[in-house]
């Protein structure tokens, strides 16, 4: 192998050169074998000898703008550029389309390499090997340098690779490139200036009919393993971020306990398996959740379980480390603690929670959405919590301003159909409500009273009025007027006044709009209108004030005053509905008493309902999980 390349290159320019020389200054005489310069006996292998032992040859020397210039270069044509970048050019192109090449763009000294026989090493690094023929090498460098092999590709905008490695061999065989570290393997760094989507390190796998691994990692024979590990460290960004961009894909699937993997065939973002749980989450700080689940879209749902077994469980929730509880005969969820349910709906039109029981095979959800969505042949809904004091079965709140806590709707048809139904045994309440009480139906009492503590008696009664603050059950009406010409105007009142209220009781009372004047009014004979009268073109307020007097309020008046000695509704002396008004502790309150006393419970199907003890399988913790400390090693720039 010779000692330089470069050389030989050298060489057969000049000669090229000359050629072109010869022909330019006219030597169109034609030779029989070659010519000579200088001689007369040129060698036999040249067309063109030139001896001589004091001078050169030169060929044109001219700007690069003199060389574009040049019309129609030959192929193969030289120059000797002056400006950007001197040297000697050829035209490697053809004359319509030329593209110039600069020679002896290297050193061309000599003994630069040497020739080892198998393969060429740099005379001032030994350590660096270029093999000629070699089963294990192409190049090989073993030495001190900090990094033996650095490749940078200066072309803008265009996809280039710094370094390209291929095998071209039998399928499943090869690598494309094998690094070996001490901390790590291989490192890809991407140091970003734009806006699109970048990648440290892209792995492909493409084609077959097996299986394929875009990226693949294998952590053996540690203290603690981890195939895989990504990091962030921005509140937005993602440690992995998994996607499989087929409308039925999973995005992520994940096997435990040497399991099959499972995943559902319309797809999935994650998708895990184990033969004892199939995902686990903790959370530790407080006000956290170990699994959340959210969604956007209008008939989703944040949180889907199912049980296809005639006798299964959608969902069993068991929270404040209680015993979890469910019917045997299956329930769309069964929730166990001291709130048995909670379920919260946040998206727009979504489900918090659906449960499917009895192998149903149909989902019902509220089109607007809800917290749970329990369907099953048997109970929707079912949650149990334990005998601790202040427990709560099933327990339902929303935050919209116009929101709904708990609702009850029932479709049937028949008169006797209920949406909630609430019982208690003796002679406590069906139903309470702390906070205000609405319905777009009748309220069957059959009155609508309200409750105070007697302001003269508080410790001992309790005051009973109906909807306004009156003793009497008052229906009031009210509005503004504008008198005529003459000083009067007719008000009209409703047309079931007469029926409603005792009218030859009504009062009428006239208020001045702006400075007073005389005024006054007078009922017309069947009381359905009354006459005002005043000051021309003025305006009045009127407000009508009559007694309730149909046929119900005339067999069904109560007392006023009722004692607090426990015969009704079990309020006793010395309890209080809003005691800190009366600077009395919250422990004489009616509801303290309500929700953190002895209450009566419902009575369960012992036979349906299973209290399951047994311990499930503890998920062990993994121990002394550290993540890889940030590499501080960078690459440095070459000079």
């Amino acid at each position: 192998m010779k000692n330089s390349l470069f050389a030989k290159l050298e060489k057969a320019s000049v000669i090229a050169f000359i050629l072109l020389l010869l022909t330019g200054a006219g030597i169109n005489k034609a030779f029989a074998q070659n010519v000579g310069i200088n001689t007369v006996t040129p060698n036999a292998s040249a067309m063109l000898d030139v001896v001589s032992t004091n001078s050169g040859i030169l060929v044109p020397r001219i700007t690069m703008a003199q060389r574009d210039a040049i019309v129609t270069p030959a192929t193969s044509l030289l120059i000797y550029q002056t400006d950007n970048t001197p040297g000697y050019y050829y035209n490697s192109g053809t004359p319509a389309a030329p593209v110039w090449v600069r020679l002896f763009s290297g050193s061309i000294t000599g003994g630069e390499w040497t020739d080892a026989g198998t393969y060429l090493y740099p005379n001032e690094n030994t350590n660096a090997q270029v093999y000629e023929d070699n089963n294990l090498y192409g190049f090989y460098y073993s030495g001190l340098a900090e990094t033996p092999g650095y490749f940078i590709s200066t072309e803008a905008s265009v996809d280039n690779s710094a370094v390209y490695g291929q095998v071209d061999n039998t399928d499943w065989f090869g690598w494309g490139g094998i690094f070996v570290g001490g901390y790590a393997g291989a490192e890809g760094s991407v140091f970003p200036t734009g806006s699109n989507a970048y990648f440290g390190i892209r792995g492909t796998a493409d084609g077959g009919t097996g299986d394929n691994y875009g990226v693949y990692g294998n952590a053996i024979n540690g203290t603690n393993n981890y195939g895989v590990v990504g990091e962030v460290a921005d509140a937005t960004g993602f440690g992995v971020y998994a996607l499989n961009s087929d409308v039925s894909g999973t995005g992520l699937i994940a096997r435990g306990n040497n399991s099959t993997g499972n995943y559902l065939t319309g797809g999935s973002g994650i998708a895990a398996t184990g033969t004892d749980i199939g995902i686990y989450a903790v959370s530790t700080a407080a006000g956290s959740s170990a699994v959340y689940g959210i969604l956007s879209v209008a008939d989703g749902f944040g949180v889907d379980g199912r049980n296809t077994n005639a006798a299964g469980t959608g969902v069993l929730g068991v929270g404040t480390n209680s015993t979890a509880n469910y019917l045997t005969s299956g329930s769309g969820g069964a929730f166990s603690g001291i709130d048995g349910a909670i379920g919260f709906g946040a998206a727009a039109d979504g489900t918090g929670l659906i449960g499917i029981g009895n192998n149903n095979t149909s989902i019902s959800t509220l089109i607007g959405g809800s917290g749970v969505a329990g369907n099953s042949s048997n109970v929707g809904v079912y949650g149990y919590a334990t005998a601790t004091a202040g427990s709560v079965g099933v327990y339902g709140t929303s935050i919209a301003t116009d929101g709904i806590g708990t609702l009850g709707i029932n479709s049937g048809l028949d008169a006797n159909a209920v949406g909630v139904y609430g019982e208690c045994g003796g002679p406590g309440w069906g139903g309470i409500f702390f906070d205000d009480l609405g319905a777009a139906g009748d309220i069957y009492g059959s009155t609508k009273n309200f409750l105070i503590d007697n302001p003269e008696n508080p410790d001992s009664e309790l005051l009973r009025h109906t909807s306004i603050e009156s003793p009497e059950a008052l229906v009031v009406y009210r509005g503004k007027i504008k008198l005529n010409a003459d000083g009067e105007a007719i008000v009209e009142l409703p047309s079931y006044f007469v029926s409603l209220t005792k009218e030859t009781e009504a009062t009428v009372q006239i208020t001045c709009v702006g400075r007073p004047f005389a005024n006054g009014y007078e009922w017309t004979g069947d009381y359905s209108t009354f006459m005002v009268y005043g000051e021309a073109n003025r305006e009045i307020s009127w407000m009508v004030m009559a007694d309730r007097d149909d046929p119900y309020m005339q067999a069904n008046r109560q007392p006023v005053i009722i004692k607090k000695d426990g015969s009704f509704k079990g309020i006793s002396q010395g309890s209080y509905l809003h005691p800190e008004l009366y600077g009395q502790p919250k422990e004489k309150s009616y509801k303290y008493y309500i929700t953190k006393g002895d209450k009566n419970k419902l009575q369960s199907n012992d036979k349906q309902i299973q209290i399951n003890e047994s311990n499930r399988t503890v998920v062990k913790q993994a121990e002394n999980m550290t993540k890889p400390e940030k590499s501080d090693k960078r690459i440095k720039a070459g000079k």
